[in-house]
């Protein structure tokens, strides 16, 4: 009754156009390899300045994974 969750080339890039807020772009795959749905997924984002100080401290809404996708 446990789904397994891996992360599949899941990255993130810094964007910091001459024009316009910076951010940051993550992107990638989240397979659920177990048999039963994951619900109310998401994935912890935390990005560091210099420093260790906090930028960024998020969470990205996934929704449900089902088995074996």
């Amino acid at each position: 009754m446990i789904p397994k969750l891996i992360k599949v080339d899941l990255k993130a890039n810094d964007n910091r156009p001459l024009l316009g807020k910076p951010y940051l772009h993550v992107y990638g795959y989240i397979c659920n390899i177990g048999k039963y749905s994951a619900l109310n997924s998401t994935v912890h984002v935390v990005a560091f300045q210099s420093g260790e100080i906090v930028a960024i401290d998020t969470y990205i809404d996934l929704g449900s994974i089902d088995g074996g996708s």
